[in-house]
């Protein structure tokens, strides 16, 4: 089973497949891979067991349905051998444990992919056993010093060419090449396999989860998870148990969630000391801390540690729930915001905390980053408005909220204000350019921000949204009235590069006849006296 492995790796191998894992796959995992196949001679039906390998007269077997072997009293599900059956194969991915032959203290895990191929010859299908991974787990000693004190864990895989070669870190297959099959665990196996080594107190079981229903999981298009299957394999969870001897005593305390992170890769804030001789040195606390830690009756997690020592490292020492309603300042993108505002730090700290707390603060907070970022806000709201910042009535307002509110009004009014300034600039300057009257009909340019607004709103387009780039200069907005009616909205000309690029009234409309001979006067009047332009665009505002 382990061909063309290392021998300082095979050397902890079984030598053969074990009856107990050959019974687990017939019996467990390609249990259902079980089928009577039928065939006629004469006017007689006879049926071939593919799992007692017997062959019988049979009645009324019909194709598709499930019968019991009348020799082995297996639940068979029927087949008429003169079908199709170019897809029937039945296939399983196994994690199975074993104690080393090496080592008594060691564990291996063998990652065997099984199946049953039935397009054949139906009379010579035999259970095949593919090994996709191999694995040896072999714990440190905890009374050594040194590394000797930390153990290994080693992983050789098959390649897409069927070659072994011993991969750099341990993974899972069911995330690579096994995501597809079944995937079968026999927590009576590892209960063996563990029995007697370092492992068996590790916790193992604490980390076993089966899937509650059919879920897409992993591959490019999807793949069924089958209700009741386990969601992992265990071997991360082993590596990191023969790895850092503090793992047995972390889950004794209840703090799996710091492994649950390490196993899948999310860090832990640098909260944890994986290698410390003590659980003092691992925890970084002291045993008073620690116990008070427990006490809590939550679950624990890396970031209460960190923001914890976080605060009590910058000399601002606070209860564990009190620093973990905290902890979003203390990583990421809050402690870097923190930074930035470069204010005292325990006074920044106490404040968001103090609007956090507010009556009826959840309105507007969800937890204190958003505090922290609505404060960032605020501040550079007041430095826009030319506020003092060197004041603590306004680097530190009693209500953020409320004083952002108002802060924010005004710097929209400001802009606004400086927006207007330049539209009305444009219309002085662009005036005596564009005023044309002829018809009844009057045509001259926006002279303000409110009127552009009033005109998309009373025509229902979107000039309203084109300011900025009237005021930029980026193009010339001109408002076309009747002469007895010069307040009123009419149509609406955008002008660009010299030309008339659209020309739209209420909701969109197209020109009439008489506001397209306006127009095409107008631009013989003002925009050329050589060349009358013929195709005026009708793009919509």
């Amino acid at each position: 089973m382990s061909l063309g492995i290392p021998k300082d790796f095979t050397d902890h191998m079984p030598q053969q497949i074990s009856e107990e894992l050959n019974s687990y796959v017939i019996e467990e995992a390609l249990g259902d891979s079980r089928y009577i196949f039928t065939r006629r001679a004469g006017s007689y039906q006879y049926g071939y067991c593919t799992h007692c390998k017997n062959e019988y007269s049979t009645k009324g077997f019909r194709h598709g349905k499930t019968e019991m072997c009348p020799k082995c009293g297996s639940f068979c599900t029927v087949k008429a051998s003169g079908r199709g059956r170019k897809k029937l194969i039945d296939d399983a991915y196994i994690v199975w444990y074993d104690k080393s032959r090496k080592d008594p203290k060691s564990i291996v895990a063998h990652g065997i992919y099984v199946r049953r191929d039935y397009t054949g010859d139906y009379k010579q299908v035999e259970t095949q056993f593919y090994v996709q991974a191999e694995y040896v787990f072999t714990p440190g000693d905890p009374k050594a010093a040194g590394k000797d004190r930390f153990g290994t864990a080693r992983m050789i895989r098959r390649d897409y060419y069927q070659n072994f070669y011993e991969t750099s870190s341990i993974f899972s297959e069911r995330d690579s090449v096994m995501r597809r099959p079944p995937f079968y665990l026999s927590e009576d196996n590892i209960s063996k396999a563990v029995q007697g080594t370092p492992f068996q107190y590790s916790g193992w079981e604490e980390f076993i989860s089966y899937r509650l229903f059919d879920e897409w999981v992993g591959g490019l298009f999807g793949t069924t998870r089958r209700e009741g299957e386990p969601r992992t394999d265990l071997v991360k969870f082993f590596e990191i148990a023969a790895k850092y001897p503090c793992t047995e005593y972390l889950v004794k305390m209840g703090f799996t969630s710091f492994i649950e992170r390490k196993i899948n890769g999310w860090g832990t804030y640098g909260a944890i000391h994986w290698r410390g001789t003590t659980m003092e040195k691992v925890l970084r606390l002291s045993k008073a801390e620690i116990k008070e830690l427990r006490a809590l009756n939550i679950k624990v997690t890396p970031l209460h540690l960190h923001s914890y020592n976080f605060y009590k490292k910058r000399g601002l020492p606070m209860p564990f729930e009190k620093a973990h309603e905290l902890s979003e300042l203390t990583h990421s993108d809050g402690w870097k915001i923190l930074k930035q505002l470069d204010l005292p730090f325990e006074l920044s700290v106490k404040y968001i905390y103090k609007q956090f707390s507010r009556p009826g603060a959840n309105k507007h907070y969800y937890d204190v980053s958003s505090v922290l970022r609505d404060w960032r806000d605020y501040l550079a709201d007041c430095k826009k408005l030319g506020m003092d910042t060197g004041s603590n009535a306004v680097l530190y307002p009693n209500n953020l909220h409320t004083a952002h509110q108002k802060t924010i009004k005004k710097v929209k009014y400001a802009e606004d204000q400086a927006l207007n300034l330049r539209v009305v600039d444009r219309y002085k300057k662009l005036n005596s350019q564009y005023r044309f009257e002829s018809n009844g009909l009057i045509i001259r340019p926006a002279a303000s921000s409110a009127e552009l607004v009033q005109e998309g709103k009373q025509l229902s387009h979107c000039v309203g949204g084109y300011t900025k780039n009237y005021a930029d200069g980026n193009c010339d907005l001109l408002f076309i009235r009747r002469v007895s009616e010069p307040d009123k909205p009419f149509y609406t000309v955008e002008v660009k590069g010299g030309k008339v690029v659209q020309c739209r009234g209420f909701k969109n409309g197209a020109m009439t006849p008489e506001v397209k001979a306006f127009v095409e006067k107008f631009i013989d009047e003002k925009l050329t006296k050589k060349k009358r332009i013929k195709a005026i665009q009708g793009v919509a505002v």
